[in-house]
């Protein structure tokens, strides 16, 4: 069943899914915690703390995974920002992924009226995750956080070693998908700034956009919701106005941020969805331009790292064959030493029985007869 006739067909049903589509890094789960706290229910194999994001992810771990094996079928990854076309997928492939996407729904959240799912590389893939929910009987609504590019690519070097041009298009592309993809769907922008100034407005106005009644009321979470956000836990400030100034964002980048600054106010602004729609165009071509070569550079050196890997296996086996060959060596120099040691006891020995004799009496008296 394609995405949209799945979709049409989850909205008389009463339950009710929220997507987090938001580019890595960009404050996804910060917003999903919220979420969360407000009343929609979570998978309960969450990705714990780690040490490039302390307070949690609040992701299913199973989805991650079950996402990067998607991606790997498709030739890709999470940090490739090459398009995507998902009507292109083998059937099979997708056939297999919507299956076991709608067995992670009926086993990990249950009846829940009200149920929440964030993972960054849904971006890229919501077409079947749409489709599996609509399946489910699941009516999907979209929440788009995003957050000044260059913070997010300055997170991304600090966390991943990623080059600052390469997180820019990374970011580019996912936030050009997410818009996209979710047209068809109630929706809301969150701009991660705003959420952390000040959380109760965006959720008022958020809530106002999806036509969603929380579980748990707002004014209940308020203290937990304003508990859990932490704005040491906060690093990379860039303002806006730098956007301008770096000659890789002054254009591209820069009108995509505008567009989902306006979309904020209105999820279906014409202009800025005309606006979205001329940058994903630029970025395509951009791709067909230079990604090819890039690609080509990026498997010369796969290849140099393949030839470097196998010397350096050959080396250490020569290394270990040397060094067990060196620790024989010293086994039978150890032994010839101990030979040698216990030869010259034994002369020692021979020589004082031998000067033992020259001082005795009989061989003294013998003298005369030798």
């Amino acid at each position: 069943m394609p995405a949209q006739e799945s979709i049409a067909k989850a909205q008389s049903g009463e339950r009710k899914c929220i997507l987090v589509l938001g580019m890595h890094r960009s404050g996804t789960s910060l917003l999903a915690r919220l979420l969360n706290l407000a009343g929609a229910a979570l998978p309960s194999d969450l990705l714990g703390a780690s040490e490039g994001n302390v307070f949690g992810h609040w992701e299913p771990a199973w989805l991650v995974s079950r996402n990067d094996a998607f991606l790997a079928g498709l030739g890709t990854s999470w940090d490739d920002w090459a398009r995507l076309d998902t009507t292109a997928v083998p059937p099979d492939l997708m056939t297999a992924y919507v299956a076991d996407l709608r067995s992670f729904l009926r086993a990990e959240l249950g009846d829940a009226p009200l149920i929440l799912i964030k993972e960054p590389r849904t971006c890229r893939i919501a077409a079947p995750i749409l489709r599996a929910l609509g399946d489910e009987g699941i009516r999907p609504l979209a929440v788009i956080p995003f957050r000044n590019p260059l913070e997010v690519a300055g997170s991304l070097r600090a966390r991943n070693g990623m080059a600052e041009r390469d997180g820019i298009l990374l970011w580019l592309r996912h936030v050009v998908d997410a818009e996209r993809d979710s047209r068809a769907l109630p929706r809301s922008f969150l701009a991660y700034d705003r959420l952390m100034a000040d959380w109760r407005p965006e959720f008022e106005r958020l809530s106002r956009q999806l036509g969603l009644a929380w579980p748990r009321s707002l004014d209940t979470a308020a203290d937990d919701m304003a508990g859990f956000i932490a704005p040491e836990a906060r690093h990379n400030h860039r303002a806006d106005a730098d956007l301008q100034e770096v000659s890789y964002t002054g254009g591209l980048a820069l009108r995509v941020f505008a567009a989902l600054q306006a979309l904020t106010a209105e999820p279906c602004d014409a202009a800025a969805m005309a606006a979205m729609d001329s940058c994903a165009r630029q970025l395509d071509e951009i791709e067909d331009l230079t990604l090819p070569t890039r690609k080509a550079i990026a498997r010369e050196a796969a290849g140099r790292i393949s030839e470097l890997e196998r010397t350096v296996t050959e080396l250490s086996a020569l290394r270990d064959g040397l060094a067990e060959m060196n620790e024989t060596n010293r086994h039978l120099i150890d032994d010839l030493r101990g030979r040698l040691d216990g030869a010259r006891a034994e002369i020692d020995r021979q020589a004082q029985a031998l000067e033992a004799v020259y001082a005795s009496h009989s061989w003294r008296f013998s003298a005369p007869l030798r």
